[in-house]
């Protein structure tokens, strides 16, 4: 509906007011007429069976908004969102603009740490005792390996593996 129809929010009410529609038909008792024209409908019956579904939608919905409010959903949540600190965007990005930081201030370029999760080639490291998205200048760069920071790219540290620097350094002297 929401792709072919551009009016799709009457097809959709009018398919939430047809499904009601059906729960109070189901509900009450249409019997066809024993003259064989029209039905006999009894009132009193489709008057109860529309509040049985009024109520019951309206209960629904207050159980969801309840949940909603007061389940411990932290847990769903931690694996749907990110929470740990990023690094500062690059001031290229942010067209020459310094982004504040809340909390810890970013680590200086030179500064080493540890893998904690495999870049390949983004991922987490720890530098000192505070975790920061990285992604490696080249390749990927497995979990426990010591890195050196060499600068910063949109939202992470931009890293390199110590004993490929190292490496790099020993061939060039």
């Amino acid at each position: 509906e929401l792709f072919i129809l551009p009016g799709f929010l009457i097809f959709g009410f009018l398919g939430i007011a047809l499904v009601l529609g059906s729960l109070v038909w189901s509900l009450a008792d249409f019997w066809p007429n024993p003259d064989g024209i029209g039905f006999v409908v009894e009132w009193d019956r489709v008057l109860d069976a529309g509040t049985l579904v009024i109520l019951s939608s309206a209960g629904a919905l207050l159980a969801l908004v309840l949940l909603w409010k007061t389940a411990p959903i932290r847990w769903l949540e931690s694996k749907l969102t990110v929470a740990d600190n990023s690094p500062a965007p690059s001031p290229t990005v942010l067209g020459g603009a310094i982004h504040a930081t809340e909390g810890a201030a970013l680590p200086d370029i030179g500064a080493e740490g540890v893998v904690e999760t495999a870049l390949h080639p983004l991922g987490k490291v720890r530098i000192g005792n505070q975790y920061f998205e990285a992604s490696a200048v080249l390749g990927s760069i497995a979990k426990g390996q010591r890195i050196r920071v060499v600068g910063y790219r949109s939202y992470s540290l931009l890293v390199e593996s110590v004993d490929a620097s190292d490496a790099v350094k020993e061939v060039e002297t």
